[in-house]
């Protein structure tokens, strides 16, 4: 949230906001679906691209998938069972993906 703020983005957020996310993502991340071990609280919108701060453009994402998103609206790879493949890859066949939608998520994993 720091370099948000140095950055000028409108908008805030606090950890019942973060525990939502979670609950609502189902602990997982939403670009590969593997657990959230660890995470990083992702901006939709990049913040260099005029995204705010508010809850609403904000995503839970596992570490590896938010560094491979660097600016962009998603990641370029991911991880999934250990293997690193195109993001693009992962998508085929799920539309609701490209389109930015993850659609219904599994049952997994409570806030910690």
């Amino acid at each position: 949230m720091l370099g948000a703020r140095r950055k000028g983005a409108d908008g805030e957020y606090g950890l019942r906001d973060i525990k939502e996310m979670y609950v609502k993502q189902r602990g997982l991340c939403v670009y590969c679906d593997e657990p959230l071990d660890e995470f990083h609280i992702d901006h939709r919108v990049a913040i260099s691209r005029g995204g705010s701060n508010w809850p609403g453009n904000l995503q839970l994402t596992c570490v590896f998938c938010n560094l491979s998103k660097r600016d962009g609206d998603r990641p370029i790879t991911i991880k999934k069972g250990g293997a690193i493949i195109p993001y693009e890859e992962y998508c085929r066949g799920r539309a609701d993906l490209l389109a930015g939608d993850p659609g219904p998520l599994p049952a997994h994993g409570s806030f910690i």
